[in-house]
């Protein structure tokens, strides 16, 4: 068995690699250039990854498309990770990994930390923090359970999971991106912004530059915050505010 994960700030690597600990495998990030031969020499997969905003991440949907061939006829049961609420986030990919011949055996959703650390309802503390991982770690065990006794959970996989992430999410970021307020790409904030660079290699899309001894961003944001998480000079935001990231505590897995 293999689980292979996108993480972008650590949550989803957590829960994956605990997960595939009660059952026994192997646990790769697709970021790794052996994830796609490793993917080719395994029948039954485990793919974990963070729904965002009731969606795939763009990472996770490039990786299906171009691997797309190699989970044919393969077992595949899909890990959520999510903040609040994602209704479908299992069958988002479910519905891709159909298309390329996957059996999808089920799905699970499971709740963590916020790493969106610059909107200030996101502003966990750390007691909450550590309550929330414990559910999450508990959670696992319970699927880890349910994989063993051949009782997949099936979370987000049915019609009305889908009905559900549409209206709840998906319906009003298409509305949001139409407006004019919406913003998916990171801002930066020059001022304080020392060009240090430690926000350019942990990009997963290599999205982000150093020019004139700043920061610059393209237009292939997959929204996974790690640049935001990482710059000590909070000079980094993407959806709230600079003013936020001052209060917000990420977590410590």
């Amino acid at each position: 068995m293999i689980a292979i994960y996108f993480s972008a700030t650590g949550n989803t690597k957590h829960c994956a690699s605990r997960l595939i600990a009660h059952l026994g495998g192997v646990c790769v990030s697709i970021e790794s250039e052996a994830c796609g031969e490793l993917l080719k020499h395994h029948n039954d997969v485990i793919l974990a990854y963070p729904v965002y905003f009731s969606d795939l991440p763009r990472i996770v949907r490039d990786f299906l498309y171009r691997n797309g061939a190699s989970f044919s006829g393969k077992n595949v049961f899909i890990l959520a990770t999510m903040e609040i609420f994602s209704g479908d986030g299992a069958g988002c990919a479910a519905r891709v990994l159909k298309q390329f011949g996957a059996n999808i055996t089920g799905g699970a959703h499971i709740k963590m930390p916020a790493f969106i650390l610059d909107v200030a309802i996101f502003g966990y503390s750390q007691a909450k923090n550590e309550r929330i991982i414990k559910e999450a770690d508990a959670k696992v065990r319970r699927v880890a359970e349910a994989l063993g006794a051949n009782r997949p959970p099936q979370e987000g996989l049915g019609a009305l999971c889908r009905i559900a992430g549409f209206l709840g999410q998906r319906l009003w970021m298409k509305i949001w991106d139409k407006s004019p307020f919406a913003k998916r790409k990171p801002s930066l904030d020059p001022s304080r912004c020392s060009g240090c660079g430690a926000c350019v290699k942990p990009c997963p899309m290599q999205n982000i530059k150093l020019a004139c001894k700043k920061a610059q961003f393209g237009d292939e944001c997959t929204l996974c915050y790690r640049c935001v998480n990482i710059c000590e000079r909070r000079a980094i935001t993407i959806l709230g505010r600079a003013k936020n990231l001052g209060n917000s505590i990420p977590a410590d897995l």
